[in-house]
């Protein structure tokens, strides 16, 4: 016998939360969006990590207001970039609205001490 599916469970497609969560974390960082532009393209130089398409080599101020618009759902940071988002805005709510839709929560602090 099969399974039915919750009807009532919350939605699987977190990217206007997760675009919602990226944008409003930028916003307090206290950064202006050149200054996080500078600083994404910083670490992913160092570690190796193209973020722009092709062969642009660093990314633009347009498609980082494109992966923040949560509006644009088409243009979503790719896996590769969630990692240097997170070092360069370090605020765990971006990954929260991530896993938030499977009902499992982001532990951090006293939290883990907690444990």
């Amino acid at each position: 016998m099969t399974q039915q599916p919750d009807l009532f469970a919350p939605s699987l497609n977190s990217v206007r939360d997760f675009k919602e969560a990226l944008n409003r974390a930028t916003r307090e960082s206290g950064l202006s969006r050149a200054q996080i532009l500078d600083k994404l393209n910083a670490v992913a130089g160092r570690y190796g990590i193209n973020l722009a398409a092709g062969n642009a080599g660093k990314l633009s101020l347009e498609t980082l207001e494109k992966w923040l618009n949560p509006e644009a759902e088409a243009h979503v940071p790719p896996l590769k970039a969630l990692p240097v988002l997170m070092r360069v805005i370090g605020s765990p709510a971006v990954l929260e609205a991530l896993v938030g839709c499977l009902g499992w929560r982001v532990i951090e602090g006293q939290d883990v001490v907690r444990l």
